[in-house]
Order: C-alpha cells, then structure tokens, then sequence
C-alpha cells in the first residue's frame, strides 16, 4: 500500500471503495484528482500528492456518509443534528447524545457495503444510545448484511490506518 524510503512517503497503491488503485501524478498546476482505468491522477505540485489525495479522499467520504445517513434517518423518522468526517485512529463512527455523527474518512476506502454498515450502526444509536438487543435489532433492519460487515473491519479494518497514516 505504502512504501518509505530514506524517509520519503512514496504512494504506490490506496484503496478506494474496496478496490486498490494506483496513485499517480499529473503534472499540472491545477485540477482536481481523477479515477481512470484503475488509477488515481493527482494533480499540483509533486511534493503535495499525498495532502492533495487524502483531501479529495474526505470530500468522495463526506458526500457518500451524508447520503446513506439521509437515507437511514428518513427510514427512522430521525434527523441529525451534524455529520462530520474526521481522522480518528480509534473509531469507525459515532453518534452523540445531540444526534452528532461522526465517522472516519477512511471508510471510504473500504467496499461500499462496510462504509453502509457503519452508518447504518450510527444512525441505529440515535434511537438506542447502547448494544442493546433492541440496538442489533433495529441495525438488523436497517442493513441487514451487517455481519459481513463487521467480519471484514475487524479482519481488514486495521490496515486502512497504515494507508496515509497521520503524521
């Protein structure tokens, strides 16, 4: 995924919706970054590929987080108070007792189905502030394939924070 050279972070590779891409430089001053054939194209300077990346990264999160949780909360007659998009190294997402969701931006770079699950889970506390029974329940409604879900974070999960991780 990553490569350090004499200090050097070199991308080669990143995950994007479950599928490794490429990480490639365009050299032009401006633009924004583009997936084709298995690629990403980065544009600007060379020495800002990995900012440049990680921001469009948290854009594609941000965009695919806010509509799965619009999605989830109409199901649940809820609305939330704010979605954000962090870097946490700790957590996929959480929900506050004000309806504030949180997730990682690194989501995005699992398959689809895992990123739909931590939402679903999220949005699943703003009813059940706990693990309750009543809690899986209702995530069980929600997204039912969740299991699946829950076996690749925990098998997979880890790996995506050693892909640009924080410096």
């Amino acid at each position: 995924m990553i490569s350090v050279f004499s200090g050097f972070l070199a991308l080669k590779r990143v995950p994007f919706k479950g599928e490794l891409l490429h990480v490639e430089h365009v050299d032009m001053k401006r633009g924004v970054v583009e997936i084709k054939n298995g690629s990403f194209f980065v544009p600007g300077e060379k020495r800002y590929i990995r900012r440049r990346l990680m921001d469009w990264l948290k854009e594609q999160a941000k965009k695919e987080v806010s509509d799965k949780v619009y999605h989830y909360t109409k199901k649940i007659n809820k609305k939330a108070n704010r979605v954000s998009i962090k870097d946490t190294t700790s957590q996929w997402g959480s929900c506050s007792s004000k309806k504030n969701l949180s997730f990682s931006w690194r989501l995005i770079m699992a398959p689809p189905y895992v990123l739909e699950y931590v939402v679903a889970h999220e949005v699943a506390h703003m009813i059940h502030m706990n693990h309750s029974r009543e809690f899986w329940s209702l995530v069980d409604d929600l997204y039912p394939d969740h299991k699946k879900a829950r076996i690749w974070l925990k098998k997979e999960g880890p790996k995506l924070f050693k892909v640009l991780p924080k410096k």
